[in-house]
Formats: C-alpha cells, sequence, structure tokens
C-alpha cells in the first residue's frame, strides 16, 4: 500500500503546527520521521490517521484520497495507528489484548496470532498476564502485535521505542524491520534517530513545523550535522 501526502498542514484550535508537509511511503517501505521534540512529528501522524482533522492538504492511499478519513474506516482500509501511549487494554490478558487486535478479521485471528508471536516470541510466554504486569518493552510488542493481527498493509507508529533500554530499541526495530519481508510499510515517528536511521530506508526531518531535511537512510546517516539537524539547528 502506497501512502502520498501532498501539502499537509495541521494543527489544533485552527492554529497550525504543521505546515505544507509532503512525503511519501511505497509499498513494504519503512521511512522514518525525526525532529525535535515540538516539531511536529506526533501532529501529522495524528492528522494522517484522522485523528485529527487537517487544516490543508489531501492524504492518499494507492490513488484514493482518504484525508480526514475517522481511524476505524482507515483500518478497514489497511491502515493501522499504533499510539505511543494507552496502545494496549492494562486489564486484559496478553491473549485478550490480540483477539481485540483481530475485530477486523476474526476467522483469521488464529493464523494472525501465530505469525505475531512468531515475530514476538516472547508474548507466547505471557499469553495468560495482564497487559499492565509486562515490562514496557513487551508492552510495546504486544501493541505492534494487536496491530498486526488487523492484517494492515501500513503501520504508523508513534514512538514505538519510547521508553525501552538500548536492547530493546535494537529488538523492536529489527522486529519491525522484518515487516518488510510481508510487504508492510511502515511510518514511524522515532527520538532514536541513529538507530531508526539503521533500520529504515528512507527518512525526514520536521523543524519548525516543515521538512527540513529529506534522504535516504544512508545519506543522512553519513550527514556530520546529524545531531544538529536532529535537534532542528542545522543550517
Amino acid at each position: 500500500m502506497e501512502l502520498t501526502i501532498t501539502g499537509l498542514s495541521a494543527g489544533y484550535g485552527g492554529r497550525a503546527v504543521i505546515s505544507d508537509v509532503s512525503l511519501h511511503v511505497a509499498t513494504g517501505e519503512l521511512v522514518a520521521l525525526l525532529g525535535p521534540n515540538g516539531a511536529g512529528k506526533s501532529t501529522l501522524m495524528a492528522a494522517i490517521a484522522g485523528t485529527i482533522q487537517p487544516l490543508a492538504g489531501q492524504v492518499h492511499l494507492d490513488g484514493r484520497e482518504v484525508t480526514g478519513m475517522d481511524p476505524a474506516r482507515l483500518a478497514a482500509c489497511g491502515v493501522a495507528l499504533v499510539p505511543q501511549r494507552r496502545n494496549v487494554f492494562r486489564t486484559l490478558s496478553v491473549a485478550e489484548n490480540l483477539a481485540v487486535g483481530a475485530w477486523l478479521a476474526p476467522r483469521q485471528a488464529g493464523r494472525r496470532r501465530d505469525e505475531v508471536l512468531s515475530l514476538f516470541p516472547a508474548l507466547g510466554q505471557s499469553l495468560p498476564r495482564a497487559a499492565g504486569l509486562l515490562s514496557g518493552g513487551q508492552r510495546q510488542m504486544l501493541a505492534l502485535g494487536m496491530a498486526l493481527m488487523a492484517g494492515p498493509r501500513l503501520l504508523l507508529l508513534d514512538e514505538p521505542t519510547a521508553g525501552l533500554s538500548p536492547m530493546l530499541v535494537e529488538e523492536t526495530l529489527i522486529a519491525i524491520a522484518r515487516l518488510r519481508e510481508a510487504g508492510i510499510g511502515a511510518l514511524l515517528v522515532e527520538q532514536n534517530a541513529r538507530e531508526a536511521l539503521r533500520h529504515t530506508d528512507r527518512a525526514l526531518v520536521l523543524a519548525g513545523g516543515g521538512v527540513a531535511r529529506r534522504g535516504t537512510a544512508a545519506q543522512l546517516l553519513a550527514e556530520p550535522d546529524l545531531g544538529a539537524l536532529f535537534l532542528g539547528t542545522a543550517a
């Protein structure tokens, strides 16, 4: 599934946080969205996912305009949003959370659960446990697993490694990169810039509400001013 964003502006209370942002995610491609805090990364993700209405611009999936479409309808189109917070049901077991994730295609729940558990083996050892008792890394894996239970073709990931140890950051990004094998693309907001660039195809850097730099992951990793770029201070 291809995602194309053209001239997107969005914000809150009529005030734009991002302005005239354009980007493209090809089928099975992983694209990182980097930038300092307050650059508008989460706002852009919310506008794409339909949790806020854009002020201007267009969102297309495989050439079909879906600008402002609500998350439930986007899910039916094959798009899954994994928010940074409140992304699992803490009082339900791991198995129950995965079952909730299969609401779009309950008949395929068994097969998809097997696929999720092969991607995240640690979840298979915790199926009866309440999600609220899991470690931060396990909860992130469960949130990703729930999204995959719906059979998406495109994932919108808002800081999937937030708060994780360096080892779990690497493990989570490797798992996300493996989704390419199934033709699943992803747009992911990340604070771990260098790690994200090691596992993605391309990246955009947001600063001041707009795109400050874009390129392949290899190109941005080679930038001598990557730190300044990430902090939004590069020229």
